[in-house]
């Protein structure tokens, strides 16, 4: 398409562009995606989230290092809580409470929410409707099969599966800030 006033098509031919477009909203698909890069052929996607591999083959600095790049920030988290729920609604989510606030934080411009992927799909990057308010400093993931790829924001919102994801997520962080509390008082 040519260039119009309001959008610039000669990005998406930019190879740097499309890498960071498929880092951010494929980069989970279990399917290769490749791309001649330079006379190479390179596998762009990384095709195994961190959060789907065994808890056993994920280092600590694993979790480190996915955390700092993925939320951008300089220190490694407090607390990391990966956890993985089969039932009426199943998901695997990978949750980090940070060892100090976000430095937007007291912002007007802080989005709350965790990831949300469905099959390692992002749906929406910033869903707010899976964490109460007093959680908003929690980051991470949450990855569900039994969210549809193709659902909106409105009808994600009335989803009782998200409604059981949110449950579940604030009771595991609840009980997670209470260890962590309750071991720094018996310091």
């Amino acid at each position: 398409k040519d260039n119009t006033d309001t959008d610039n098509y000669d990005e998406y031919l930019d190879s740097k562009r499309l890498r960071g477009i498929i880092k951010k909203y494929s980069d989970y698909i279990k399917y290769p995606i490749v791309m001649e890069i330079d006379d190479k052929e390179e596998t762009l996607n990384s095709m195994i989230p961190i959060w789907k591999k065994n808890k056993n083959d994920v280092s600590e600095d694993d979790y480190d290092n996915f955390y700092m790049d993925k939320f951008n920030d300089f220190d490694k988290p407090l607390k990391v809580i990966s956890s993985s729920v089969e039932g009426m609604c199943s998901y695997k989510s990978l949750l980090f409470i940070p060892s100090h606030a976000p430095y937007d934080f007291f912002t007007q411009n802080y989005e709350k929410g965790l990831s949300l992927y469905s099959n390692g799909v992002l749906i929406m990057d910033k869903c707010a409707d899976l964490l109460p308010d007093y959680f908003a400093f929690v980051r991470g993931v949450v990855d569900s099969e039994d969210l549809s790829l193709n659902i909106s924001r409105e009808v994600l919102q009335e989803s009782n599966n998200l409604k059981l994801i949110a449950k579940n997520i604030e009771s595991k962080v609840r009980k997670e800030l209470e260890t962590l509390l309750k071991e720094d008082r018996d310091k």
